[in-house]
């Protein structure tokens, strides 16, 4: 992340982060950061393609109690619907554990 004046900012810091590859993020209404792509692990987590981050980089510890995407990923549509909604579509088959079909909506 950048401040205002264009250094980097040290108080974010999202540690080891993926074991993967990262394609997607967005800032969500809450100040939170989505993050979706290849990877597995998180921040030494279990995540299946999606970790939620708190503001300063740190995953968050109250929204990554989903089971992730199995057999897929988040395409490039990751579109806020309503506060602390937001619609995810990719090529997906499974998401928390339920089958879906390349879209699901997620609340956090």
């Amino acid at each position: 992340m950048f401040s205002n004046k264009g250094v980097v900012d040290l108080s974010f810091d999202p540690g080891e982060s993926a074991v993967g590859n990262v394609l997607h993020t967005r800032v969500l209404d809450n100040g939170k950061i989505l993050v979706s792509g290849f990877f597995d692990i998180f921040q030494n987590y279990k995540r299946d393609g999606l970790a939620i981050l708190e503001p300063d980089g740190k995953l968050s510890a109250t929204h990554n109690n989903f089971g992730g995407f199995k057999n897929g990923f988040v395409l490039s549509s990751a579109e806020v619907t309503a506060r602390n909604s937001i619609v995810l579509v990719g090529a997906f088959n499974s998401f928390d554990l339920r089958s879906v079909s390349g879209i699901v909506k997620l609340n956090y």
